[in-house]
């Protein structure tokens, strides 16, 4: 272990340089002398930037530092060990270290680079998805707007819809998920185009609710159906505690019904209100 001046700390090579979220350094801790020593291997500083950078702003000369001897794969790992962020990692910064495993041409190093940095073997693949992506959805994904299954799925959606979208405040992670997928299998089905499909968008967010708005389009039977069935609801059973439910998107042949009871009053008063249903028996297959 040796000091080494700040200085010449800085001239060293900074391709290890990946940590953007690196835990903020205690300037209390750092004027003691007691941050551990920085790896060094050469001319290069292995990790501990942020130790760095908070020793030039506290004016700090020098630091403690260990010289090593490592292989580039063994930095990698040494550095992603003392980072220990394990599914911390944001999506620039897992770009940056699978960028630089591809750089120093990792081989066996692999499968341990992706342990570390994701806890499991998908971040490869996972970055090869993220990077292909046009920078708007990257910028979306990356600050937890749009998740980056949606991201790749909807990725020919011009960018005026997504922006217009995921800038949308009124929708939730799965609103936003619902709206864009719906608008992508609208544009697959009808081809809209660009245009068509930008006006759309921005029409239907103006609605009260643009999910349900955007659901009629998408599945015009299958709205006509739950429209009919809430009228049936709301003329035999709105405000008796039964629920009405129909097989999964009226795919079947049996409907149920639900409700509470806590005496055998409450259950023939029940009982009674689903002989009413009867009146609607015809209307109820109907929808089947």
């Amino acid at each position: 272990m040796q000091l080494v001046s700040v200085e010449e700390l800085s001239t060293y090579s900074s391709r290890f340089d990946i940590f953007v979220d690196s835990t903020e350094v205690n300037p209390r801790l750092l004027s003691a002398g007691l941050i551990s020593p920085l790896p060094v291997c050469g001319p290069e500083l292995v990790w501990g930037f942020s130790v760095l950078k908070a020793s030039v702003a506290a004016g700090i000369d020098a630091v403690y530092c260990t010289e090593g001897v490592f292989s580039a794969g063994d930095k990698l790992l040494l550095a992603l060990a003392l980072e220990n962020r394990t599914g911390l990692y944001n999506l620039e910064e897992q770009t940056a270290i699978a960028g630089l495993a591809e750089q120093i041409e990792l081989g066996e190093e692999l499968e341990a680079v992706s342990l570390a940095v994701v806890g499991n073997n998908g971040l490869f693949p996972r970055i090869k998805q993220y990077t292909s992506l046009p920078s708007h959805l990257r910028q979306y994904v990356n600050a937890g707007r749009l998740d980056l299954k949606t991201a790749v799925r909807v990725v020919g959606l011009p960018e005026a819809v997504c922006r217009a979208a995921c800038e949308h405040t009124g929708f939730s992670h799965s609103e936003l998920r619902i709206f864009l997928g719906f608008l992508y299998e609208i544009d697959m089905r009808d081809s809209i185009g660009p245009s068509g499909l930008t006006r759309l968008a921005e029409d239907l967010i103006e609605t009260i609710n643009p999910v349900a708005s955007i659901r009629r389009i998408r599945n015009p039977e299958r709205s006509e159906l739950e429209r009919r069935l809430r009228d049936v609801w709301q003329e035999h059973l709105v405000g008796t505690g039964l629920t009405l439910n129909p097989p999964k998107f009226f795919e079947g042949d049996m409907y149920q019904v639900t409700f509470p009871f806590a005496n055998g009053a409450e259950l023939k008063k029940r009982n009674e209100i689903l002989r009413g249903l009867e009146a609607a028996s015809d209307e109820l297959e109907d929808l089947l």
